[in-house]
């Protein structure tokens, strides 16, 4: 069923790559076995990242990387991104029926302090949890992982999932069509303050809708205060009457 590998190439796939050699190195394989397995490589792509998304396993970022050379630049960020987002939620509702004391008791800081963020915000959700995905502030594993456990729902979990990755799958798919250039792997400047710039943007309805309800907030008071100066000389001369 397989092609016939050495011992070389078997090293080559199986070894979690470091560096821009290593990827090379696998893609070269990888390739080999796609001159007369493609339907094989394609379901072993896509099962593979889709658990090690669910998961949480170190390596997903790899996947995406070797997505460009594989598939080509459309192809390998539609299948890249499909997967991305099937492994994401895939492992939200892992930890919403199996893993959610799991979760907690392995980082009850982190989960307490999503929560408290969660909640601050759950006014304008879908907006703040993109922020949170665009930026690399926290984890996407960890947003995986603990999303359900601190009442994130779903609907909002994969819409903001959909959209917050779509800038990483286009910049690693974009990396793994340099794969020849590549020396070193992960973003380099430019790369992380597009994805703050993003990020922010994406907070902004956040902001203007908490400065909204602020607005309301105080108008309210002031009316409540009017209303209750205008009663008190009534009240008063109410009470002159009586007596």
């Amino acid at each position: 069923m397989f092609p016939s590998l050495d011992d070389e190439q078997k090293d080559k796939l199986i070894r979690l790559p470091k560096n821009g050699d290593d990827l090379r190195a696998m893609n070269e394989v990888l390739q080999f076995y796609m001159q007369d397995h493609q339907v094989l490589v394609i379901t072993a792509y896509i099962l593979n990242f889709i658990n090690f998304q669910a998961f949480a396993f170190p390596g997903t970022a790899f996947f995406a990387i070797l997505s460009g050379p594989l598939f080509g630049g459309i192809v390998g960020f539609m299948l890249c991104h499909s997967c991305a987002v099937a492994g994401a939620c895939t492992c939200y509702a892992i930890s919403k029926n199996l893993g959610s004391g799991f979760v907690q008791s392995r980082m009850p800081q982190k989960v307490a302090w999503l929560q408290r963020k969660i909640d601050e915000n759950r006014h304008n959700l879908l907006y703040y949890f993109m922020f949170l995905r665009l930026t690399p502030l926290v984890p996407n594993w960890f947003l995986n992982a603990s999303s359900a456990v601190v009442g994130v729902p779903f609907g909002i979990f994969a819409g903001a999932t959909f959209f917050g990755l779509m800038p990483y799958s286009i910049i690693l798919v974009r990396m793994g069509l340099m794969i020849d250039s590549i020396s070193s792997i992960g973003f380099d400047a430019s790369n992380v303050l597009t994805m703050f710039g993003l990020g922010f943007i994406a907070l902004i309805p956040t902001y203007l809708t908490k400065k909204e309800d602020m607005s309301g907030l105080e108008e309210s008071s002031a009316t409540a205060a009017k209303k209750t100066d205008s009663e008190e000389p009534a009240t008063t001369s109410e009470t002159v009457k009586s007596k």
